[in-house]
């Protein structure tokens, strides 16, 4: 039924806006979407701030050494202020990005953070396979294993301390983009299934001609037996 915000109902003398107004609050599983959504765009944001200031945290005599070397040895640079740190996002975002990455190429369930992806929506799935696409593309590395195109390398591969923190911001704005994305799909999906209220034009088959009615309304008279 198309919608007339500024019409009312002819049997009840609602608008839209009061018909929407008289249902109540969104569905639960659309309010859970949106504190998850509300969620990691507040980690994003907060990600976002702090990571700005990571370069100038990493020591200059830590910015030419092998990133994969540190982390391996996180334990040997305790003296040394952010390495810790550092390995606690590769942990937390950096290896679940690429894990996610990997589970969707395979077709499997996709799990990143505060999102999960079954495997039979492949239209999410899919949405990952491109933002990771266009990562890697821009990146020139690979997150996921597997066959690197061009031969490039996977990872932090070959990057300096001081690249690879660089390349772990890079990373974690993918990690949190494609949840709010997924998350944003999510609301979109739960928006449809819920019942569309207001005011629309309705033809009804025992009133003559064209009547302005809400859907409410509208659904107790579809309702009534046949005479």
């Amino acid at each position: 039924m198309p919608q007339k915000e500024n019409s009312r109902c002819w049997m009840c003398g609602r608008t839209s806006i009061e018909v929407r107004e008289s249902v109540g609050k969104p569905q639960l599983p659309e309010s859970e979407v949106d504190r998850r959504f509300a969620r990691v765009r507040d980690m994003r944001a907060t990600f976002t701030r702090d990571s700005g200031e990571w370069w100038t945290r990493v020591p200059d005599q830590l910015k030419t050494m092998d990133f994969n070397f540190v982390m391996g040895n996180v334990s040997q640079f305790k003296g040394v202020g952010f390495v810790e740190e550092a390995a606690r996002i590769k942990t937390s975002i950096a290896d679940p990005m690429s894990e996610a990455a990997r589970q969707a190429r395979a077709g499997q369930v996709v799990a990143l953070g505060d999102v999960k992806i079954p495997t039979n929506d492949a239209g999410k799935r899919a949405s990952v396979v491109r933002a990771v696409d266009d990562f890697e593309r821009k990146s020139g590395r690979t997150l996921s294993d597997g066959t690197a195109p061009n031969g490039s390398p996977h990872g932090f591969e070959g990057l300096d301390f001081g690249r690879g923190v660089i390349y772990l911001r890079d990373i974690g704005m993918l990690y949190y983009a494609v949840q709010e994305k997924l998350l944003e799909s999510e609301r979109e999906d739960e928006m449809s299934k819920r019942p569309t209220f207001g005011v629309g034009v309705a033809h009804l088959p025992t009133v003559a001609g064209e009547l302005h009615i809400c859907s409410i309304c509208q659904n107790l008279i579809t309702a009534l037996p046949s005479a």
